[in-house]
């Protein structure tokens, strides 16, 4: 009688979690995000490592599922239909969920690869990235980091769809979806820069800042607002700024080439006086506190190893920092912490 050998678990494992992330012949919703993104049958194609008339077959098979027509195509190339675009939400969400599971198995049998995605502010890559990365590294050396700018309220879309695993942000004074997660971080520091050589350099009060004209990241966000109320505390009327910018890079180059101050994180900077790009920190003394910090996840999305380990990295060096700077507090329990209890 001929023995059969049974595969090893691990073996068989592997093997479904490779099956989860199958050509994309097993999973339609695939073929119409890469559609979306390519733009043509011909780029999806590529993309997907599979030939024109697969994806032609598989966009078939879907449209005939839905009894609707999701893509119109034309010599200009391909384009998601109203009733496309309204799928395509749902296919994010379950590329996402898809490839999450891969990877969590994967990750779970000792395997380093895999990819995290995660929507930052300025405050916290200047104030937690250069802290947690090598540490991660150290760990997981071949996980793709994908790192992005957190604008709120796309990360909610963002979180939603699963396209980033988490974010750390300021949040509005607004409600947030019952579906978050919402972990305090601890306040933020700010600081003044000007260019080098700025009349307004050595400025140590508000007051002294009054006439300035100022480089501001949005309109709504929880840093400019926290100048225009300090500026109304004193009586110091409405910070004068034409020029909003949601990157710091841009904001830092506005700063160093006009006579327009700007408002940043305090660890935007690598020394305590000058900070690079020609700019220099203005010593204000009165200040007002930079704006909270919260990492949000989504509470039923079950991160992977690796993103579960970076976002607890961050959350541990967030309470570190905060106590070195303002002095220990009470930890919080992240589950129980709601956008309203966060605010109270």
């Amino acid at each position: 009688m001929m023995k059969i050998q049974k595969p090893h678990r691990e073996q068989t494992l592997s093997e479904s979690a490779s099956a989860m992330l199958a050509p994309a012949h097993t999973n339609p919703l695939r073929v119409l995000l890469a559609i979306e993104q390519a733009g043509s049958f011909a780029q999806a194609a590529q993309q997907l490592k599979i030939t024109q008339p697969g994806v032609s077959r598989a966009l078939a098979r879907l449209e005939q599922q839905y009894q609707v027509t999701l893509v119109d195509r034309s010599q200009h190339g391909a384009r998601l239909t109203p009733i496309g675009q309204r799928l395509l939400s749902h296919a994010r969400q379950v590329d996402a969920a898809l490839r999450r599971a891969a990877e969590s198995v994967r990750q779970a049998l000792g395997e380093r690869e895999g990819c995290v995605s995660m929507a930052l502010s300025h405050a916290a890559i200047a104030r937690l990235l250069p802290r947690i990365i090598p540490r991660f590294r150290r760990h997981w050396p071949q996980i793709e980091l994908r790192i992005s700018t957190a604008i709120y309220p796309t990360v909610l879309a963002q979180l939603r769809d699963g396209t980033i695993d988490l974010a750390v942000l300021p949040l509005p004074d607004r409600e947030l979806p019952e579906a978050l997660e919402v972990t305090p971080l601890g306040p933020s520091r700010l600081q003044v820069i000007a260019r080098a050589g700025h009349p307004l350099a050595a400025s140590r009060k508000l007051v002294d800042l009054k006439q300035a004209q100022w480089v501001l990241p949005g309109a709504d966000s929880s840093t400019t607002r926290a100048l225009a109320d300090s500026f109304a505390e004193q009586g110091l009327g409405r910070p004068r700024c034409h020029t909003h910018t949601q990157t710091l890079s841009a904001l830092q180059v506005m700063v160093a080439c006009t006579d327009a101050l700007g408002l940043v994180p305090s660890e935007a900077g690598a020394s305590k006086d000058r900070i690079g790009h020609g700019l220099v920190r203005v010593p204000i003394r009165d200040l007002p506190s930079g704006p909270l910090l919260y990492r949000l996840q989504r509470l039923d999305h079950e991160l992977t190893p690796a993103a579960r380990a970076l976002s607890e990295l961050l959350a541990r060096s967030a309470r570190t920092q905060h106590a070195k700077t303002f002095g220990p507090t009470q930890k919080s329990n992240s589950r129980t912490s709601t956008a309203a209890a966060c605010r109270r």
